[in-house]
């Protein structure tokens, strides 16, 4: 799957973790903390980037499980500034899996 290709060897996860995916390049971070909040405490949010310009995927750190569970469930495949995201939970480094 090439997003799990994308996440291999570039992101070390602390805490249970989502990753975010088919961004737009003009999603900021507190858009996309807005639209993953409803489903929970969220400890960070990181957009990848390559100096100004967003690659177009990111990872949101929940504090429970649980939370990044629902977000999963409520976010994967919706619609966050005019494009069709793709969320999969992140079980550890470099490992992404769908819920």
């Amino acid at each position: 799957d090439r997003y799990q290709r994308r996440v291999r060897g570039s992101e070390e996860v602390s805490g249970p973790t989502v990753f975010v995916g088919n961004l737009s390049f003009n999603t900021t971070e507190d858009d996309l903390r807005n639209a993953f909040a409803q489903y929970g405490n969220i400890r960070t949010v990181n957009i990848k980037s390559r100096g100004n310009r967003s690659l177009g995927y990111a990872f949101v750190e929940y504090e429970s499980t649980e939370d990044a569970n629902s977000a999963v469930q409520g976010m994967d495949e919706q619609l966050l500034n005019d494009r069709v995201i793709k969320v999969e939970l992140v079980k550890s480094k470099g490992n992404v899996n769908r819920v």
